[in-house]
């Protein structure tokens, strides 16, 4: 089933000081809620090349901190990337569809949710 894709977000080790005070969330959500994440450079080292799928990361870090990124107000410029499950081509400035995503709401060790910015 195809899916709008929010824009691409970074994701950070829980003891990571860039990560910002955000509360952590289960790593599988956070990829499930963010396939146009990126992992911070807090991650290397700890996972062997080719090994980045939420499975085994979740094995070594089950839970993350996720940064918002603000890409400004810009329009939807078409990429190469055109992921199975997405409605259309990735946008080249945000990694996003642009569409009208339905929030996928990450729920945290404390129950709250971690809602993702679908503004464009």
């Amino acid at each position: 089933m195809r899916r709008e894709y929010p824009a691409g977000v970074v994701l950070h080790a829980p003891h990571c000081v860039e990560g910002g005070n955000s509360p952590a969330a289960p790593i599988d959500a956070a990829y499930e809620a963010y396939p146009s994440r990126q992992l911070h450079f807090c991650f290397g080292g700890m996972v062997p090349p080719g090994l980045m799928d939420a499975h085994t990361l979740k094995e070594i870090m089950p839970f993350v901190v996720v940064e918002q990124i603000e890409y400004g107000h810009h329009g939807y410029v078409q990429s190469g990337s055109w992921p199975d499950d997405a409605t259309r081509p990735l946008c080249r400035t945000c990694q996003g569809t642009h569409g009208e995503a339905v929030p996928t709401a990450a729920k945290t060790p404390s129950g709250l949710p971690q809602r993702p910015n679908l503004l464009p």
